[in-house]
């Protein structure tokens, strides 16, 4: 296996780190936080002979106030999402899987901050230019068109062939953070940051 990061921080594909943090030399805001919020992505590992392309490798928010955030039923405080293209080639056929790495955070997502959580997304996948189905492993038998996916969750693509041999995946990638009511009224510039991985992994 290879290691390939992509900073939420991509090496050459990392999804999702998001960071809030104030902006240099910005005045603090009363009553709101000021995120300076980046995504990156990491694919630490993956097949040998695979390589993988992420269309951004930093996803920023820049520097916002709670009121910019859209409110929640939930009283979570939401960011816009953020829609990646990725791209996996190899040199050969074979199956391509992609795990999701992240802390988990409030319902298995990926944490974000310390009560938030970042809403992650496939969808889209196509195999060689065929539109491919996506597998989450925590229940094969069911295919999907879309998966939100938790923290540690393991995906398979399904194109014509059963095993789900290919040369080329493209996949879209959405990300949408939310923070929780109470870490958005702090007064000061405040950091907040996120990390998640897309692994490109080897499976039979």
């Amino acid at each position: 296996m290879t290691a390939q990061s992509l900073a939420v921080r991509m090496a050459t594909l990392g999804l999702l780190a998001l960071a809030f943090s104030g902006a240099a030399g910005a005045a603090p805001e009363a009553g709101g936080v000021s995120p300076h919020a980046s995504a990156a992505v990491q694919s630490p590992e993956r097949p040998s002979a695979c390589s993988v392309q992420i269309a951004e490798s930093r996803i920023d928010y820049g520097a916002q106030t709670a009121g910019q955030l859209a409110l929640g039923a939930d009283g979570h405080l939401y960011f816009a999402r953020r829609v990646v293209p990725v791209i996996v080639t190899c040199a050969t056929s074979q199956p391509i899987a992609l795990r999701l790495v992240a802390p988990r955070g409030p319902g298995g997502a990926p944490r974000f901050a310390n009560g938030g959580a970042i809403a992650v997304m496939l969808s889209e996948a196509r195999l060689d230019g065929r539109p491919a189905l996506l597998v989450n492993q925590r229940d094969p038998a069911t295919p999907e068109r879309q998966l939100l996916l938790e923290a540690g969750d393991l995906v398979r693509f399904r194109g014509a062939d059963a095993r789900g041999d290919g040369y080329m995946l493209s996949v879209l990638l959405t990300v949408a953070p939310r923070l929780s009511a109470a870490e958005g009224r702090v007064r000061d510039m405040t950091p907040v940051e996120a990390h998640i991985a897309l692994d490109l992994v080897a499976v039979d």
